[in-house]
């Protein structure tokens, strides 16, 4: 890696002699690279801590921060630290690597591995020679935690690796006495070596739950065909399901009917076989939102209900606006309201709302994106296109937006009216889905160079996001062409998550917790509405 990050010393640097023109430095070079897309580890940042043993890195300080990222293939290489002894030449050292992905990188240097993801390597100094210990963040490692003498491999926990004496399992000495990679192993179809460890050969069959098409891909309890993971139900017999939201360890599910028809549900992460009611008399209650110890919920014509978690028990009105999208800013809830082009605000005081922004087109969707509230329009008056637009918190726009153009104008598309279908934001960039074209479109959040990451979808609704990867529903041409689908954040790594699905309507993501990460989604069909899930 041509890149070095910094050089660090473990204590002081030890003063080299004349001789040492006739030896090999004594020195370990740890390089980093990783399967994420360099635009997570540029707004993320990387850290890496040295110390003489797994439990004395727990808290201790990064010996480099770096944000510097290179595409390289099929990996993104963030850079080399070199580590030379200060005393003992002989010494073993502990390195740790970790970067934040649902949390500060600064606060996965602890014990938790929550929401990170974390790797360590052992090695030992070998007098007069130069050893390369390479290290992988990988992000089927996300959120798993290992005890301290192991760590993170393909989304497991295994022996932790060590370098000592000129060997490194699974690696071997190459010459010069550097620790080189070990030629992967060649495999039959259908077979992998997924422990990594060369003495057992292809162990793993690529077609269980736990291996299904590669390793390390579980599918959680699902069945496995051709290399992919089926969908599974979480819970069926629903009468048009199309709100969803991951809560408090519960599914909740607004039933798509107008009043008194409309209703929200709840059903276990583990499934169940009928879902109990949680509120009823409602009108189109498909818009969600959570916090760690409440539940809102919209209804397009009796505004915002909240509720506490667990259970969700005696839904109390938050705001009277009707709502067919809404976000939460602390105690602040923003509506995008259904029966009028405004986005209005109610506080916890108060459950009239007041002008948070008056847009020139209708309000469809609304997201929290930090120190602003974006806006996703549809078409306004005999206009073609939408628009995407924000407003500064804490103040919003008030009624300062006018029929001015927002900063972002969809292209407009003959023969239909091309309207933003949904909106997510993250640290950095703004996402939507679009109708006319079927793409999915991110933006920095100044909202200048919008780009195309995903193209030539059908119907393109209900995009999310975690820490690497956009989700998003493609309705299909027909009832029965539904697909969930899944990219790296920068357009790559597209994959087909689920197919030949029913009318999927909204997704949400389960927690990251669980032993296999999952996805889920409502079918908006009726009688016989499903909950459906698979691995992400």
């Amino acid at each position: 890696m041509s890149r070095s990050l910094t050089r660090v010393a473990l204590a002081l640097l030890l003063a080299v002699g004349a001789a040492a023109a006739c030896w090999a430095p004594t020195q370990i070079t740890v390089r980093v690279e990783t399967d994420l897309p360099c635009e997570t580890v540029t707004s993320r940042a990387v850290a890496i801590v040295v110390g003489g043993t797994p439990e004395a890195l727990n808290g201790a300080s990064p010996a480099a921060v770096t944000s510097a990222c290179e595409p390289s293939g099929d990996r993104s290489d963030v850079g080399s630290l070199v580590l030379v002894p200060s005393g003992d030449r002989s010494a073993i050292v502990t390195i740790k690597v970790a970067i934040g992905i649902e949390r500060p990188t600064a606060e996965c240097l602890g014990r938790d591995g929550a929401g990170c993801i974390v790797a360590l390597r052992r090695a030992s100094f070998i007098e007069h020679r130069a050893l390369n210990v390479p290290i992988r963040l990988e992000r089927a490692c996300l959120g798993v935690t290992c005890d301290p003498d192991s760590t993170c491999s393909r989304g497991s926990c295994v022996a932790l690796d060590s370098c000592t004496d000129g060997a490194c399992d699974p690696s071997a000495t190459g010459d010069g006495g550097s620790v080189v990679d070990a030629a992967p192993i060649a495999c039959p179809p259908g077979r992998a070596d997924c422990d990594g460890d060369p003495d057992n050969g292809c162990e793993a069959t690529l077609g269980t739950t736990e291996h299904c098409g590669a390793c390390g891909h579980d599918c959680g309890g699902a069945s496995c065909k051709s290399g992919s993971c089926e969908a599974a139900v979480l819970v069926t017999g629903l009468d048009t399901p199309r709100g969803i939201a991951i809560a408090g360890g519960e599914v909740y599910v607004g039933l798509d009917l107008p009043a008194p028809a409309g209703s929200v549900v709840r059903c276990p992460l583990g499934g169940c076989t009928s879902a109990a009611t949680v509120s009823t008399g409602h009108s189109h209650p498909y818009a969600f939102a959570a916090t760690n110890n409440a539940l809102f919920f919209g209804d397009e014509q009796r505004g915002v209900f909240r509720c506490a978690l667990p259970g969700c028990n005696a839904p109390q009105q938050a705001c009277i606006e009707g709502a067919q999208s809404l976000a939460l800013n602390g105690a602040d809830v923003i509506v995008a309201s259904y029966a009028n082009a405004y986005v209005g605000r109610c506080t916890q005081t108060s459950i009239s709302p007041v002008y948070f922004a008056i847009t020139p087109g209708e309000p469809l969707f609304v997201a929290h994106g930090g120190d602003a509230v974006f806006i996703a329009q549809g078409t306004a008056g005999g206009g073609r296109a939408g628009g995407i637009d924000r407003c500064p918190l804490p103040g919003g726009c008030g009624t300062t937006i006018t029929p001015a153009p927002p900063p972002v104008v969809l292209d407009d598309v003959a023969m239909g009216y091309n309207q933003p279908t949904s909106l997510a934001v993250d640290d950095a960039f703004v996402y939507w889905t679009e109708s006319a074209t079927g793409n999915v479109v991110r933006a920095p959040k100044s909202l200048d160079k919008p780009r195309t990451l995903i193209a030539t979808g059908t119907r393109t609704r209900s995009i999310v996001l975690d820490g690497s990867h956009v989700f998003w529903i493609d309705q299909g041409a027909s009832e029965t062409d539904g697909s969930i689908h899944r990219a790296n954040k920068d357009g790559s790594g597209h994959v087909v998550l689920a197919s030949g699905e029913r009318t999927p309507a909204q997704i949400a993501l389960g927690p990251t917790s669980e032993p296999s990460k999952r996805i889920f989604w409502t079918t908006r069909v009726s009688p016989r509405g499903e909950v459906r899930w698979a691995p992400r």
